[in-house]
């Protein structure tokens, strides 16, 4: 392919991000906490770093400037909603920056499309998307087909059943700062009842609320969105809000409150490595394949399929191609045996992120 459209910026990602803004140790440790919960209010923030409030909203609002924080989302678990989960692997034959501008805003506006990165190594396109049911998500896939057309080299379509980690913040930067984060357990954060995100479909699916969907609704996309505001938005309560919230969390609806930077700022580069694992491989050995990346310092989010070609697919955070080629030598000396396959791709940029695509807020009904 040719070189990727540098007009289009990404979200998580940058490759080509070419501008030299630094960022100190403060505005890291304030990137941190709004990675790992984008709800922490600033007196806590401030009280975290040692800093003032005044400080810490200042330097918030630069690093939006700057373009280095870009949004604030709700990790929402898809399959306890009841909606299926892929990933879609494309190589293009070769095309000229104008075909391939007008197929990354096709994908940055596809309704059902939850992220899509461009990539460079054995595909050129990873998508993640969803679908009101199987036979629908085959009738997207045909479009997607026919709107690529001559210029579909390869495409493989795998089958999500389990998702993990969902960091927007590298966690080898965030162990280095070694920040404690002030946490009330009357805030607005729900710190205290938030996990690492982890879910798969084993669990049955659940039908939300009418008060459920309309903050669900609201908070998806503006995932900082205060109590009194969804209140407002939706005429209910704040105190029925918070207490709302606080059962979608319960029941696992919503996972965590991130906080979405591109880590290219922070000088670091994401990858994909996409596991074929042996038949053969018991159970034991699967789960310590999985542990080993949930514990992993360079996974941002890992995912498992099913009755695909790829078993598993993780997506990595890593300062340098060095780096990289480090942490993939330690998996594959330490599951040699159970490791038919892999094959690693670098993300150039990603143009879209969100765990309620359009297309499925009008098949949620309570």
């Amino acid at each position: 392919m040719d070189t990727p459209n540098a007009t289009l910026k990404g979200i998580f990602l940058e490759s080509d991000y070419g501008q030299n803004i630094k960022l100190d140790t403060k505005d890291k440790k304030i990137l941190s906490i709004l990675g790992d919960n984008c709800r922490i209010p600033t007196t806590a923030i401030a009280e975290s770093i040692h800093s003032s409030k005044g400080s810490v909203s200042y330097r918030i609002k630069e690093l939006v400037k700057k373009d280095v924080y870009r949004k604030n989302i709700t990790i929402i678990n898809p399959f306890i909603l009841g909606f299926p989960v892929y990933v879609v692997l494309l190589k293009l034959k070769n095309i000229n920056p104008h075909e391939e501008n007008k197929i990354i805003k096709f994908f940055g506006n596809h309704p059902f499309i939850i992220w899509v990165g461009e990539t460079q190594g054995n595909y050129d396109f990873n998508i993640s998307m969803t679908a009101k049911s199987i036979n629908h998500f085959d009738r997207l896939l045909k479009d997607i087909y026919a709107k690529l057309g001559e210029s579909l080299k390869e495409a493989k379509v795998l089958h999500i059943t389990k998702l993990y980690g969902c960091d927007s913040f590298p966690l080898q930067l965030q162990k280095e700062l070694n920040i404690k984060t002030v946490i009330k357990r009357r805030d607005s954060s729900f710190s205290f009842l938030l996990k690492r995100p982890y879910c798969d479909n084993q669990k049955g699916k659940i039908k939300l609320t009418t008060k459920e969907l309309l903050i669900l609704k609201e908070i998806a996309d503006k995932a900082i969105l205060s109590l009194q505001g969804v209140s407002e938005r939706t005429g209910i309560k704040p105190d029925t809000v918070r207490n709302t919230i606080k059962e979608m969390i319960r029941k696992e609806v919503i996972l965590a409150f991130r906080g979405i930077m591109n880590v290219s700022f922070l000088r670091f580069h994401g990858y994909v490595v996409y596991f074929r694992l042996s038949p053969k491989v018991k159970e034991k050995r699967r789960e310590e394949f999985e542990e080993f990346f949930k514990n992993s310092d360079f996974t941002a989010f890992g995912t498992e399929a099913s009755g695909s070609y790829y078993d598993s697919i993780i997506y990595l955070f890593a300062k340098n191609p060095l780096e990289f080629n480090g942490l993939i030598r330690n998996v594959r000396g330490r599951f040699s045996d159970i490791i038919d396959e892999y094959a690693t791709d670098l993300i150039l940029k990603d143009f879209k992120l969100t765990f309620l695509p359009e297309g499925l807020t009008s098949s949620l009904k309570p």
